[in-house]
């Protein structure tokens, strides 16, 4: 007589074992993604700030220019 529960059993953990290690990549994934768009926000921000100083520096020179 198999013993039917054993490899049931057996089924059951590699299928949980692949479940689990997809999750782990997964996770993984999302938090590179996460890093990627905290990143991309702070160069936004950046990028705003240098912009906006540039465009004061512009409205100096050209205040500048017509005196």
């Amino acid at each position: 007589m198999l013993n039917l529960d054993h490899y049931y059993n057996l089924i059951n953990y590699n299928i949980n074992k692949r479940i689990r290690s997809n999750l782990r990549q997964l996770t993984g994934i999302v938090k590179i993604f996460q890093m990627f768009q905290i990143l991309m926000l702070n160069y936004k921000i950046v990028f705003m700030f240098v912009s906006l100083l540039l465009n004061q520096e512009d409205k100096k020179a050209t205040c500048l220019h017509k005196n």
